[in-house]
């Protein structure tokens, strides 16, 4: 039994070495890509937008206080963060915000769904 577990551990760990070590995995493919994150104004969502930004990638932080984007992004080039007003709860607000994108940037590689509702 103990051998059937390590044999399946090895083999995991030998897939994912792999899995690291290929273009897919490597941040470096992804500079200039156009990323949208949800949610991030705080906690989780801020962190993803800035280890894509610190990686090249350029972001779309979409949340209800954009200030709070605003006021991280000074710390980087400008246009390589940028914040659009986004509420979760509201279809409306989803529509225009993803227009803006679409007018903006023409595609979204990178999509993060980190916002939520609270109830």
């Amino acid at each position: 039994m103990i051998v059937c577990v390590y044999k399946q551990f090895s083999t995991f760990f030998s897939l994912s070495r792999r899995f690291n070590q290929s273009k897919f995995y490597q941040m470096e493919s992804w500079k200039g890509k156009i990323a949208v994150v949800t949610g991030a104004s705080l906690g989780i969502g801020k962190s993803i937008v800035l280890d894509l930004a610190k990686n090249g990638i350029k972001v779309v932080g979409l949340s209800r206080r954009v200030n709070l984007i605003e006021e991280y992004a000074k710390d980087f080039e400008e246009g390589q963060i940028c914040a659009i007003k986004y509420d979760v709860s509201d279809l409306e607000s989803i529509k225009k915000a993803f227009q803006l994108i679409e007018e903006k940037f023409g595609v979204i590689h990178i999509l993060v769904n980190n916002a939520g509702i609270g109830w």
